[in-house]
């Protein structure tokens, strides 16, 4: 999926990512120390903001996870993204009754005289 299908508003289910790699435990520590809430694997969310990084990456902000500023090395300070890999969109379904209305066909509704 093209970075160009995502748009604001739309709903994402996390199938998780384990990001830039770095030592075992590091991403885990890093949000303890900053108080940084991840998306849960499984979870829908909404994106409320998104952004193509300098490294050709699609990241997203999610409504329902609002995190605090936290300094960076290489970037401003900011909220975190979380890369759009770790994410698909949640399939929706259109409503179809036809099954049910078709049940009814020929149905003959007796009424009391």
């Amino acid at each position: 999926m093209s970075w160009q299908d995502w748009h604001i508003g739309m709903k994402v289910v996390c199938v998780g990512y384990e990001g830039t790699p770095k030592p075992p435990g590091f991403w885990e520590e890093w949000c303890k120390d900053w108080g940084i809430i991840k998306p849960d694997r499984g979870c829908v969310y909404t994106i409320r903001d998104m952004r193509i990084m300098s490294d050709g990456v699609l990241r997203i902000r999610l409504d329902e996870i609002r995190n605090p500023i936290v300094a960076f090395v290489d970037a401003p300070n900011q909220e975190p993204w979380f890369t759009a890999k770790a994410f698909r969109p949640v399939a929706g379904k259109k409503t179809d009754i036809s099954v049910f209305t078709a049940m009814l066909d020929g149905v003959r509704q007796v009424e009391p005289a």
